[in-house]
């Protein structure tokens, strides 16, 4: 492909942020409040726990912020890119699924984000070949979300 599919007209990729935390009573609040303070919205989030420490994934409204936010804090951090899709509610999963194995690309892991585009529910994807489960997404008629449109 000559263009990057996850990349629209209004905007780049969405970058998502695995943050070990540890798995302590009231460690995801204080990381919240902390991303609080320093006016972060988390728009999405999921978290897995992993014995003593927990990961955590982000999409924050404001990536530069809460890059800066967590080397400055210490914590471990890795960043990723992700495919965000709109979907109009549960039952087009199974195409949005199904749209990604179509291109027969794996999916690392999924969340919903809390924040809705255009009135649609946003799900997140990880993908190790992001391009084309884009296009694959695009081909089937869902709309990829760029970063604009839900970024600062």
């Amino acid at each position: 492909m000559t263009q990057d599919a996850t990349k629209t007209r209004c905007g780049d990729r969405i970058v998502g942020f695995s943050v070990l935390l540890e798995n302590r009573v009231g460690g995801l609040l204080d990381l919240v409040r902390t991303l609080d303070a320093a006016g972060i919205h988390v728009l999405g989030h999921s978290m897995q726990n992993v014995g003593e420490f927990s990961v955590v994934r982000f999409v924050p409204d404001d990536p530069e912020s809460l890059r800066r936010v967590l080397a400055d804090s210490g914590l471990t951090f890795a960043e990723s890119g992700l495919i965000v899709v709109e979907i109009s509610g549960p039952p087009n999963l199974k195409g949005v699924l199904a749209a990604v194995l179509q291109a027969e690309c794996n999916i690392d892991y999924t969340f919903p984000l809390l924040t809705r585009h255009s009135g649609k529910f946003l799900l997140a994807l990880h993908t190790e070949e992001e391009e084309y489960a884009a296009a694959a997404l695009n081909v089937a008629g869902y709309r990829v979300v760029a970063r604009s449109d839900i970024c600062r």
